[in-house]
């Protein structure tokens, strides 16, 4: 392997949140080191350092609010909807978010999300949660609808959305 020098750079255009600064190779050669201790340190970091309970606890939660409940099966029924929107609602049983005393937090997943001919039931069957309905149109996972399909199925979504949303607050 070589290097060379590169008498003229490219100009450089830093990102205007990021701007960076420029490689001082000199810094890199002037840190020093307990080379043992270093990797003694690093060995135990996999074996020591575990999130603590309620941080984990709470990142677990969070998780749960970054999560779409999602249905979509070829079979879908209305009711088979209507029960994950009843687990949406109630993601977490009354008994251990009290024992967790965290009764008092809104815990309720990111979306329900469904074929859009389901997005009526599941709008009503979410009214008054705030929880939003996604909707797969297109024939996901196949892509197969012709596009003047997607666009109009992607059209009633949109009406359907509006409905659902009119009495949101």
């Amino acid at each position: 392997m070589s290097l060379r020098v590169v008498d003229k750079p490219e100009p450089h255009t830093p990102h205007k949140r990021n701007p960076g600064f420029p490689l001082d190779l000199d810094w890199v050669e002037r840190v020093r080191m307990n080379r043992s201790a270093l990797e003694r340190r690093a060995g135990s970091i996999g074996a020591r350092r575990t999130v603590k309970k309620d941080y984990q606890l709470a990142r677990l939660l969070k998780a749960i609010t970054l999560i779409d409940l999602t249905t979509l099966n070829s079979d879908d029924t209305d009711g088979r909807v209507e029960r994950l929107c009843a687990k949406a609602r109630h993601p977490l049983r009354t008994d251990i978010l009290e024992k967790l005393d965290v009764s008092g937090l809104r815990i309720l997943p990111g979306a329900v999300c469904v074929y859009h001919s389901f997005v009526k039931t599941a709008v009503n069957a979410l009214e008054g949660t705030g929880i939003p309905v996604a909707a797969v149109s297109t024939a996901f996972p196949h892509g197969s609808a012709p596009l003047g399909n997607q666009a109009q199925g992607d059209r009633a979504i949109g009406r359907r959305w509006r409905q659902g949303n009119r009495h949101r607050h």
